[in-house]
């Protein structure tokens, strides 16, 4: 189902007029499938490149107020194509966008920014941050061996994906040549002050790299250097947090004098890596997969809302009083697959349902002849007298052989007739079942499992998925309560009245 799309995105790359259902493109090959952010000078979009079968790419669209600005751009990103290095963000493509911007294409980097992770922990060890900058030290070693000064590192450029960390951004990059007739571009606080003056070289890296540095132990960027500062300024917590090698690192780094400055980035990695341990690439890599569950809890949370405040009223004969419990999003007994992990749910821990399909491991009421969900047939029809229609959960009533059905079963499980439903305020159809759902919110169909929303899909379950084993592996009973664990305190939803059925 085609992602929504922001009015800047359609003005920047002139999608007007495209249908809601309508699959958006960027130059015919970039098949858009949501946006990863959005700013006052541009738009990041996620997207699959159709010519190297689906692979994901993230596409920089940014707007130019002059033709001089453009080409300005684009001939920096164009030397910014020759760079290849594991700590360097890939420059796979470049072209013009039609309502006077450019657009990027970007290697995707899986994982938050520094910025991201800094905002969820505060600070982070002194040997973990000791990791990162050298990595990015290592990429910027490279782009000064191609006589390129980057000219804007800093936390929101640096990605984290697992334990490596990559630089990206290279709009404010230039020749070294052209180092003394530059524009300013460096961010305050991570500017040296030569910077000032327009004279930014290999040196102005070496600062913001010492910058990101003290920020990422203290928490706080390094005091601001007068303009007649003949000695480095640090913060007191960075010997506090980071002992005296480090600090003796951050005033090299930092020293207000570009020619007195560490600049030479095979030495700085040297001095990094002094501070590294030999479980720090371990460390990163908790630290990353922890603050991605943050992201991914904190999305999912946005969407449940939205998921609320659309179709609270419609939803209501869900009864959506369950939590899974890998995602711990709302879900109801009726269905198979969580809507927003896409985990497969069983619910056998009910007195109601003593035993389990052996095809789709849901539960299954002693007198069932056929399994609801997936049709699997475990005996002959039963007699009408047998059929029990007591449990309040039984809604309507099967139109071959009257049995009693609960909501969202797709086969009568006295006779085995098929069934579709439809949920009022939802006009989607899954393609897979017919079920009517919310696809623009769902990653997955709660009742077959097929994907519904490919973006929310890729992100939502890669990383929930990953822990799942682990986690099942020490939780006592989860052989046979699995994905149904834990009863919510309050339905969502409130009451279920009758829900609508079509065949």
């Amino acid at each position: 189902m085609a992602p929504r799309l922001t009015q800047q995105v359609v003005d920047l790359f002139g999608l007007e007029g495209l249908d809601e259902d309508s699959t958006a493109y960027v130059d015919d090959r970039y098949r858009i499938l949501r946006t990863l952010g959005e700013g006052a000078f541009g738009t990041v979009l996620l997207c699959a490149d159709e010519g190297k079968q689906g692979r994901l790419v993230a596409v920089k669209g940014l707007v130019s107020p002059s033709p001089t600005c453009q080409r300005s751009l684009m001939h920096e990103f164009v030397n910014a194509r020759r760079l290849r290095h594991p700590q360097l963000v890939s420059v796979l493509d470049t072209g013009v966008c039609p309502r006077r911007g450019i657009y990027v294409v970007l290697e995707y980097v899986d994982g938050p920014d520094l910025v991201t992770v800094l905002d969820e922990e505060d600070r982070i060890d002194v040997d973990v941050a000791a990791e990162i900058c050298r990595q990015i030290a290592r990429g910027l070693s490279h782009m000064h061996r191609q006589d390129l000064v980057h000219r804007d590192v800093k936390p929101d450029n640096v990605y984290l994906e697992g334990a490596t960390a990559k630089l990206g951004d290279f709009g404010a990059s230039r020749a070294r040549k052209q180092q003394g007739r530059a524009t300013v571009i460096f961010t305050p606080g991570y500017a040296p002050p030569e910077a000032q003056r327009g004279t930014v070289g290999v040196e102005a890296d070496a600062y913001a790299l010492g910058a990101l540095f003290h920020l990422a132990v203290t928490g706080r960027l390094p005091p601001t250097p007068g303009p007649r500062s003949r000695s480095p300024r640090v913060s007191p917590l960075l010997r506090r947090y980071g002992g005296a090698r480090a600090e003796q690192l951050a005033r090299r780094l930092l020293h207000p004098k570009p020619t007195q400055r560490l600049s030479d980035m095979q030495r700085i990695q040297q001095r990094f890596a002094a501070l590294v341990r030999s479980n720090s690439r371990r460390k990163l890599r908790e630290l990353v997969e922890r603050v991605n569950l943050k992201r991914q809890r904190a999305h999912l949370e946005k969407r449940w809302a939205e998921f609320e405040q659309r179709f609270g009223e419609a939803m209501r004969p869900f009864g959506l009083d369950w939590v899974c419990v890998e995602c711990r999003g709302p879900v109801s007994e009726g269905m198979l697959f969580c809507p927003w992990c896409g985990d497969l749910l069983r619910f056998r821990s009910d007195a109601s349902f003593p035993r389990y399909c052996q095809r789709c491991e849901h539960g299954l009421h002693e007198a069932w002849a056929v399994c609801p969900w997936c049709g699997e047939r475990y005996g002959a029809t039963p007699a009408p007298g047998t059929r029990r229609a007591r449990d309040r959960r039984y809604e309507d009533h099967c139109q071959a052989c009257s049995g009693p059905l609960m909501r969202y079963m797709s086969f009568c499980p006295w006779c085995g007739e098929g069934y579709t439903w439809h949920t009022p305020g939802m006009e989607e159809t899954c393609p897979g079942c017919g079920f009517s759902v919310a696809g623009e919110l769902f990653g997955y169909c709660p009742f077959c499992g097929e994907v519904l929303n490919e973006a929310f899909a890729q992100q939502a379950s890669e990383r929930i998925h990953s822990l799942k084993a682990g986690r099942r592996s020490r939780r006592s009973g989860a052989a046979t309560r699995g994905a149904w664990g834990q009863r919510r305190r309050h339905a969502r939803f409130g009451a279920d009245p009758r829900l609508s059925r079509s065949r």
